[in-house]
């Protein structure tokens, strides 16, 4: 067979986006892999020898958690987006790489309408705006996300009944979706996005800040040209993609044993406040994501061990950043500027408490600041310097 126009597909979108965006690589990798996974559908899963009556696809759901208009969140998703559309130019609408694009706002019900109209019963759904798709109807709009995500026989057939519309029937349910949000949103959405399930299926990305800036990219990363060809090979792996089928599974024996030691050394575990119902979820999570990658490098479908090393990189990075990034809906409506001060200290280390003081000062109270500080010293994240002057300088505790 021919080979690939990409040696590694992920890689290769890296090369195509990285030089010339502001986003940080974890938003990018994580566009990269939806974008596959959105490729792939239902028609590749993990090897039935394996999961036996139940089965693992490599469709997922992915939220990019930013401040607005800071750390490039739509700007990331759109460039899957692009390839997608790019791949579909060409296309016919029975052909198994034909990408069913769905709707950016609306509810579950614009959805189901759409899958009900495709051929396959897939839909990708990129939401610049999340808030825009939920909502409308949040309760069933979140139901339909949890049932389009389960891997049980239940989710192999969906029916909807509306009065206004007669009975919508969706065969083998395919759904990708990548939404882009904001802390204040999440905030005040907390229960339908976190109390009913839907964060434990979901990859939440949280990103603070921009990985660099640049006001034109004239003299910046590959010419027009070359991004062009990048592309090109990019959208033309991608259809080749698009016709793989089958099952994939480990490369041999002791990969599969280290995959299940891996499973029962964590499954029991206590785990951080917040991330209980995601750590339910995590094998599925990697396996989901080792599968991707290997499809990112390969056709026969076979996992190896540095996949599925790399999917436990990406997926503890998740799990670790979940906790921190649901801190900011709890009881206290301050908990979450814990992390947002931490990181000012990093990034500044040293500086005065002074300086740290000025620039929080709009957006929590002196005694609420004290106490983080205090918190953060009694944790051990940071520490006072004795400068010999009576403003106190504070650095991160190495």
């Amino acid at each position: 067979m021919k080979p690939r126009a990409c040696k590694n597909w992920l890689q290769s979108f890296l090369d195509w986006t990285m030089p010339v965006s502001e986003a940080s690589e974890k938003l990018l990798t994580w566009t990269a892999l939806f974008t596959m996974s959105a490729v792939l559908k239902k028609k590749v899963r993990f090897d039935k020898d394996y999961t036996k009556h139940y089965d693992i696809y490599p469709t997922s759901y992915v939220m990019f958690v930013g401040l607005p208009g800071a750390v490039r969140k739509s700007t990331s998703a759109g460039y899957g987006q692009d390839l997608l559309e790019s791949l579909n130019e060409n296309l016919a609408f029975s052909d198994p790489s034909y990408i069913n694009i769905g709707p950016t706002s609306g509810s579950h019900v614009a959805i189901i309408e759409k899958m009900s109209k495709t051929i396959d019963g897939s839909i990708v759904v990129i939401a610049g705006e999340f808030g825009n798709i939920v909502s409308t109807m949040p309760d069933e709009t979140y139901d339909l996300f949890a049932k389009m995500f389960d891997t049980d026989k239940t989710a192999g057939t969906f029916e909807h009944s509306t009065r206004a519309h007669k009975d919508e029937i969706v065969k083998n349910p395919s759904l990708n979706l990548l939404g882009c949000t904001t802390p204040d949103w999440m905030m005040e959405n907390t229960g339908y996005m976190v109390g009913g399930g839907f964060a434990a299926r979901t990859i939440f990305v949280f990103e603070s800040q921009a990985r660099q800036r640049h006001l034109f990219y004239k003299n910046v990363g590959p010419g027009v040209k070359a991004l062009e060809k990048m592309k090109k090979n990019l959208v033309m792996d991608l259809k080749r993609v698009g016709n793989l089928k089958g099952g994939a599974k480990p490369e041999s024996a002791d990969l599969a044993k280290k995959m299940e030691d891996w499973y029962l050394s964590y499954i029991d575990k206590p785990t951080e406040k917040g991330t209980e119902t995601f750590q339910a979820r995590k094998h599925i999570h990697t396996l989901k994501t080792a599968l991707v990658l290997s499809v990112c490098e390969r056709d026969d479908l076979i996992i190896t061990e540095e996949h599925f090393s790399k999917a436990l990189s990406l997926i503890d990075d998740v799990e670790k950043n979940l906790s921190r990034g649901l801190t900011s809906l709890g009881k206290n409506p301050y908990s979450g500027m814990l992390y947002e001060i931490l990181d000012y200290i990093k990034s500044n280390s040293p500086v005065k408490r002074s300086k740290v003081v000025s620039y929080f000062f709009h957006d929590i109270p002196l005694d609420e600041m004290e106490k983080i500080l205090e918190l953060l010293k009694t944790i051990g994240e940071i520490e006072r310097v004795d400068t010999g002057t009576s403003d106190i300088t504070l650095r991160v505790k190495t």
